[in-house]
């Protein structure tokens, strides 16, 4: 199994949760460092490095389902590993984040908050 983390259309309740419907859910985590920040682009959230603890949900996903992640994140994420928990707890699990090779997003940070989270 590969832990996988989500922050936006991918939680439940997104758009595109049902492709996660037969995976397990693991429950609700966080980024466990404040190296990220969440931005909107269109109707999306993207994670870039940034100085905030991310809030989204851990899944444990079979490897089967990568390459269709891979091509709904299409060209505009990146797959990278990162460690979620609490810091008590900590799993590294793969996360799609904003290509650094794009422009950054154009509006603004999601949240002033310690932490972000995307509210669907």
């Amino acid at each position: 199994m590969i832990d996988l983390f989500v922050y936006g259309s991918l939680k439940q309740g997104g758009r595109a949760n049902h492709m996660l419907y037969d995976h397990s859910y693991v429950g609700k985590k966080s980024t466990v460092f404040a190296d990220y920040e969440l931005r909107q682009v269109d109707w999306f959230p993207a994670m870039i490095a940034g100085d905030y603890i991310v809030e989204g949900e851990h899944y444990q996903i079979g490897e089967e389902l990568l390459p269709i992640l891979d091509a709904y994140e299409s060209t505009m994420f990146k797959r990278v590993e990162i460690p979620i928990g609490p810091s008590n707890d900590i799993v590294y699990a793969i996360t799609y984040m904003w290509d650094d090779y794009l422009l950054p997003p154009a509006n603004g940070i999601v949240t002033n908050h310690d932490t972000q989270e995307w509210k669907i």
